[in-house]
């Protein structure tokens, strides 16, 4: 009993710590486009992959995020931007990015861009140099090629793997 009763402080006293860290007030942040700002945001928003491909929503940790996302009606873009779901859907699959490959991929079959490797179980919420984002799915996306460990999508419209900068992420840490 009493093991109990400290673990759920400790977690109350974890969860008020970290919302002292992030943003909660809508005034503090300032969003693109078509997105608003959501106290208990999704970790794992929708995307025009996820609307093309008709997936189903993914299932998330139950993690409040304060942040950004998208309005009813609109998915992230591949610039990281919201669009309408009916621009992601006009647009097709074959203009989503170019590490999106066909759901019949064969690791075999497969030429991978530059920085990138295919995987069988690939990461729904892959990483962006600039953004740090953490998001866990439970599942696997579809087969494709992803960037190795160490590069994040980047260059024009986040379409090839580039090298994260280290430098970059030491002041984030601090």
């Amino acid at each position: 009993m009493k093991t109990a009763t400290l673990l759920v402080l400790l977690n109350v006293g974890l969860v008020s710590s970290l919302s002292i860290l992030l943003p909660t007030n809508e005034t503090d942040v300032k969003c693109h486009k078509h997105a608003e700002f959501n106290k208990c945001g999704s970790s794992c928003p929708l995307t025009c992959e996820d609307v093309v491909k008709g997936n189903p929503p993914k299932l998330c940790p139950t993690l409040c995020k304060p942040d950004c996302q998208c309005k009813k009606g609109y998915a992230i873009g591949k610039n990281g931007r919201c669009v309408k779901e009916s621009h992601c859907k006009k647009r097709g699959l074959k203009n989503l990015n170019l590490l999106t490959d066909p759901r019949d991929a064969n690791e075999k079959k497969v030429k991978c861009p530059k920085h990138s490797e295919f995987r069988n179980c690939s990461d729904l919420c892959p990483p962006t140099c600039e953004d740090k984002k953490i998001c866990h799915s439970l599942r696997c996306g579809l087969p494709k090629c992803q960037c190795k460990f160490g590069y994040g999508l980047g260059g024009a419209e986040y379409k090839e793997c580039v090298k994260c900068n280290k430098t970059e992420d030491k002041k984030t840490k601090q």
